[in-house]
Protein backbone atom coordinates (compact mmCIF):
# COMPACT_ATOMS: atom_id res chain seq x y z
CA UNK A 1 0.00 0.00 0.00
CA UNK A 2 2.82 2.41 0.83
CA UNK A 3 4.34 1.93 -2.62
CA UNK A 4 0.98 2.61 -4.27
CA UNK A 5 0.56 5.81 -2.26
CA UNK A 6 4.03 6.90 -3.41
CA UNK A 7 2.76 6.77 -6.98
CA UNK A 8 -0.38 8.70 -6.12
CA UNK A 9 1.75 11.55 -4.78
CA UNK A 10 1.75 14.41 -7.35
CA UNK A 11 5.53 14.74 -7.02
CA UNK A 12 6.14 11.04 -7.75
CA UNK A 13 6.98 11.57 -11.41
CA UNK A 14 9.96 13.66 -10.37
CA UNK A 15 11.29 11.12 -7.85
CA UNK A 16 14.09 9.12 -9.50
CA UNK A 17 14.05 6.54 -6.69
CA UNK A 18 10.63 5.16 -7.66
CA UNK A 19 10.83 2.07 -9.80
CA UNK A 20 8.38 1.41 -12.60
CA UNK A 21 5.00 -0.15 -11.81
CA UNK A 22 5.99 -3.31 -13.65
CA UNK A 23 8.43 -6.19 -13.11
CA UNK A 24 10.90 -6.36 -11.53
CA UNK A 25 10.13 -3.39 -9.28
CA UNK A 26 6.35 -3.67 -8.77
CA UNK A 27 6.03 -0.12 -7.40
CA UNK A 28 8.98 -0.54 -5.03
CA UNK A 29 11.79 1.98 -4.88
CA UNK A 30 14.82 1.03 -6.91
CA UNK A 31 17.17 1.07 -3.91
CA UNK A 32 14.86 -1.19 -1.87
CA UNK A 33 14.54 -3.62 -4.77
CA UNK A 34 18.29 -4.02 -5.16
CA UNK A 35 18.85 -4.18 -1.38
CA UNK A 36 16.41 -7.10 -1.13
CA UNK A 37 18.07 -8.79 -4.11
CA UNK A 38 21.44 -8.40 -2.38
CA UNK A 39 20.03 -9.90 0.82
CA UNK A 40 18.81 -12.93 -1.10
CA UNK A 41 22.20 -13.29 -2.78
CA UNK A 42 23.95 -12.96 0.60
CA UNK A 43 21.73 -15.65 2.08
CA UNK A 44 22.35 -18.16 -0.70
CA UNK A 45 26.05 -17.49 -1.19
CA UNK A 46 27.22 -16.96 2.38
CA UNK A 47 24.68 -17.97 5.00
CA UNK A 48 23.01 -21.08 3.59
CA UNK A 49 26.15 -23.23 3.26
CA UNK A 50 27.29 -23.01 6.91
CA UNK A 51 24.83 -20.65 8.70
CA UNK A 52 27.59 -18.08 9.23
CA UNK A 53 28.36 -14.86 7.37
CA UNK A 54 31.87 -13.56 7.93
CA UNK A 55 32.87 -9.94 7.46
CA UNK A 56 35.02 -11.01 4.52
CA UNK A 57 32.12 -12.84 2.84
CA UNK A 58 29.85 -9.85 3.33
CA UNK A 59 32.46 -7.38 2.06
CA UNK A 60 33.34 -9.54 -0.96
CA UNK A 61 29.71 -10.00 -1.99
CA UNK A 62 28.90 -6.34 -1.46
CA UNK A 63 31.84 -5.00 -3.45
CA UNK A 64 31.17 -7.41 -6.32
CA UNK A 65 27.42 -6.71 -6.43
CA UNK A 66 26.42 -5.44 -9.89
CA UNK A 67 23.79 -3.04 -8.54
CA UNK A 68 25.75 -1.54 -5.66
CA UNK A 69 25.35 1.97 -7.09
CA UNK A 70 21.57 1.63 -7.12
CA UNK A 71 21.44 0.85 -3.39
CA UNK A 72 21.01 3.62 -0.81
CA UNK A 73 24.19 2.93 1.12
CA UNK A 74 25.07 5.15 4.05
CA UNK A 75 28.63 5.57 5.21
CA UNK A 76 27.49 6.47 8.72
CA UNK A 77 24.31 5.19 10.38
CA UNK A 78 21.69 7.84 10.89
CA UNK A 79 20.91 8.88 14.43
CA UNK A 80 17.90 7.49 16.23
CA UNK A 81 15.08 9.97 16.61
CA UNK A 82 12.70 9.09 19.40
CA UNK A 83 9.07 10.11 19.26
CA UNK A 84 7.77 10.90 22.76
CA UNK A 85 4.25 9.89 21.67
CA UNK A 86 5.28 6.47 20.35
CA UNK A 87 4.00 3.67 22.60
CA UNK A 88 7.15 1.52 22.20
CA UNK A 89 10.53 2.17 23.75
CA UNK A 90 13.91 1.38 22.13
CA UNK A 91 14.49 -2.35 22.31
CA UNK A 92 10.79 -3.19 22.79
CA UNK A 93 10.79 -5.59 19.83
CA UNK A 94 14.10 -7.29 20.61
CA UNK A 95 13.76 -10.99 21.24
CA UNK A 96 14.78 -12.10 24.72
CA UNK A 97 15.97 -15.43 23.34
CA UNK A 98 13.49 -17.32 25.48
CA UNK A 99 10.74 -19.37 23.84
CA UNK A 100 7.27 -17.90 24.02
CA UNK A 101 4.52 -19.96 25.67
CA UNK A 102 2.54 -22.16 23.26
CA UNK A 103 -0.75 -20.48 24.19
CA UNK A 104 0.47 -17.33 22.43
CA UNK A 105 0.56 -19.16 19.10
CA UNK A 106 -2.50 -21.42 18.96
CA UNK A 107 -2.27 -21.89 15.18
CA UNK A 108 1.11 -23.59 15.51
CA UNK A 109 -0.04 -26.23 18.00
Amino acid sequence: MAQLLDYMNPDAQENPRLGPARPPFYLDTIDDHYAVKFGIRLYHAAYAPDHVVTVKEFRDLLTSYDHLREMAIRSVPTGQVENPNWPYWPGYFYNSGKPKPAWMFPTFQ
